[in-house]
């Protein structure tokens, strides 16, 4: 604990314990864990609600580029209030912006297009396993790319926090993960070959 005092235990059993969190409290790390079990209870809701009433896959692509864009547009405002050092507004930058379900849902979304793509367009899930070597390296250029936007503009000294960081890095970080999952899914590349002892069950 290092003499720090964690957050209620309630709000670590109903997995709450993002929402509004203080920075430096005991094992504030774990704002992560919540916001994965509040994702991994209401997609399956969705998913049931979606199959139960339409099943438009075309529809299911609208919201997912919608729910998106509502979490850009959420953190661009969030920022706009607390992104800057003037005032001591960036106090408020973590509980609002970095640790908020709502500001950080999204970077599950590209994982989800991947899973759609899959299941449901087989054809260009076909000609994306064959641009294998290709996909993985746009995916590794597009990460060196943004990890040069983090280290640069993400957290500005005597300013705070940089706008396009904070609106669209979250979403684009997703996204270049999201690209590297498909290289490794992807016979032709050389990612596909690396195995990682019990990944796959640990994962599962």
């Amino acid at each position: 604990m290092g003499g720090r005092e964690p957050p209620a235990l309630w709000r670590f059993l109903k997995f709450t314990q993002n929402y509004q969190l203080p920075p430096g409290t005991a094992f504030s790390h774990a704002w992560s864990l919540c916001i994965e079990e509040q994702f991994y209870v209401l997609l399956p809701a969705l998913v049931l609600l979606a199959v139960r009433f339409g099943r438009s896959i075309t529809l299911a692509w609208v919201l997912l580029v919608v729910a998106i864009i509502a979490a850009i547009v959420t953190r661009g405002v969030l920022w706009a209030q607390f992104g800057r050092e003037a005032d001591g507004a960036i106090s408020g930058y973590h509980p609002n912006i970095y640790y908020s379900s709502f500001c950080r849902a999204d970077e599950f979304l590209p994982g989800v297009a991947v899973a759609m793509v899959r299941s449901f367009h087989p054809r260009a899930w076909e000609r994306m396993m064959n641009w294998g070597p290709a996909i993985l390296v746009s995916g590794i250029a597009a990460c060196m790319g943004l990890v040069y936007l983090l280290l640069n503009f993400y957290e500005i000294d005597g300013y705070g926090y940089g706008f396009f960081m904070t609106a669209f890095g979250y979403s684009l970080i997703a996204v270049c993960f999201a690209i590297l999952t498909v290289a490794a899914l992807s016979p032709r590349s050389s990612l596909h070959k690396i195995r990682v002892p019990a990944a796959a069950q640990l994962a599962a």
